[in-house]
């Protein structure tokens, strides 16, 4: 596995599985799957969020601009280290 793998989904009760959204379509959602686990996100022109359960405790983030593909990989990866960090200390 890269160290973000992308997979473009449907968010749903199966979990991450099925191709959902298209930057054609102009917005982008899915997961992002870390060394420290899955992060949702969702992006499109002018705000992404992103969403990431760690530790039993569900955080998220919303940004006020839209990323592409591999931005939003980049800015999930930085997110749930951030979040580990705080709860577990230096990773």
């Amino acid at each position: 596995m890269k160290r973000f793998d992308w997979s473009m989904t449907q968010f749903g009760t199966h979990g991450c599985a099925e191709k959902y959204s298209s930057i054609d379509q102009g917005y982008l959602a899915g997961c992002v799957f870390t060394d420290l686990g899955i992060v949702m996100v969702y992006s499109e022109k002018e705000r992404s969020n992103l969403v990431f359960i760690f530790a039993g405790r569900l955080y998220d983030r919303h940004i006020d601009r839209g990323y592409t593909k591999r931005g939003l990989a980049t800015v999930a990866g930085r997110f749930a280290r951030e979040i580990a960090q705080k709860v577990r200390g230096p990773i």
